[in-house]
């Protein structure tokens, strides 16, 4: 799973983020760029802060998303956990896999060109059957929706405003 963040090349800046074939913001900034300009140091910037967002959204279960908390485990599956010295305890953190997935690690998306990147993770099920990512985003029949990805509009802000800073420095 992953957000792309793809931007034209015109003079309007076209920011659109989407996870699992969803638009969670669309941002436009005007007349600040001309011609074919190279994103790529801001793209980076981005990146970086949505990988460090990535890490507090873990850390709180989901209390840094847009929408809060994730669900809480079923009462067998968090006994479950509970049993397996292994196992992580905090919600969709049970090998630690698709926390370092999605924060940059081993199985880590980050494809960033002059004018659009991909960030993210993905890890499939043990079985290589499923995208743990995408199933915790949308929820399956017997799992509810833990979404990953759900920017805070304060996230999309530092965003754009890492676009805009680049975007000034190279006038």
């Amino acid at each position: 799973m992953s957000a792309d963040f793809g931007l034209g090349t015109t003079k309007i800046i076209d920011l659109r983020i989407e996870v699992a074939g969803v638009v969670q913001a669309h941002r436009q900034l005007r007349g600040v760029v001309a011609g074919n300009a190279d994103l790529t140091a801001a793209f980076e910037a981005i990146a970086n802060h949505f990988q460090a967002h990535m890490v507090a959204v873990f850390d709180t279960e989901g209390g840094a998303t847009k929408h809060g908390q994730w669900a809480p485990l079923e009462r067998a599956y968090a006994k479950q956990k509970a049993d397996d010295p292994e196992a992580h305890t905090r919600i969709l953190d049970y090998t630690g896999a698709l926390r370092t997935a999605m924060t940059g690690g081993a199985g880590g998306i980050r494809k960033i060109s002059a004018h659009e990147m991909t960030v993210g993770g993905s890890r499939m099920s043990a079985d290589g059957e499923w995208d743990v990512a995408m199933a915790h985003q949308t929820g399956t029949d017997i799992m509810p929706a833990r979404p990953i990805i759900d920017l805070p509009e304060a996230m999309v802000t530092q965003f754009m405003h890492d676009l805009a800073d680049h975007l000034l420095r190279e006038r």
